[in-house]
């Protein structure tokens, strides 16, 4: 047995309480899932502060209502189908008409390689 675990056993047969460190109340599965969490901010974080390759800004006319959104994506029909999307929440209520909304042209839509937008008052 080794010494530590006999000083521990002693210490229970007298009754007295046995401290331990941090480190030792750590067992290596606790050590495991606190990588794993880390690992999994640390790809939350990457991802959504990369930047897309195409900017698309769509507008949508749907029942008299009207609503522009812009969406970065990796790829133009990506970047067209969020935004389409995105319009559509603000305008249509429920389901249904989100489906029918997202199935209407919109009454503009223009894509662009992200950074060559041009800036107000530039």
């Amino acid at each position: 047995m080794a010494p530590a675990a006999k000083w521990h056993n002693a210490r229970l047969a007298r009754g007295t309480a046995v401290r331990y460190t941090a480190a030792e109340r750590m067992k290596w599965t606790s050590w495991a899932s606190l990588a794993g969490l880390a690992a999994i901010i640390g790809v939350v974080v990457w991802s959504s502060l990369h930047v897309g390759r195409v900017r698309c800004e769509v507008c949508v006319d749907f029942q008299g209502r009207r609503a522009c959104r812009a969406v970065d994506g990796d790829s133009a029909g990506e970047a067209r189908r969020a935004a389409t999307t995105n319009a559509c929440a603000l305008v249509a209520s429920g389901v249904t008409e989100s489906m029918a909304c997202e199935r209407t042209p919109p009454t503009r839509a223009e894509c662009r390689r992200a950074g060559q937008w041009k800036q107000p008052g530039a």
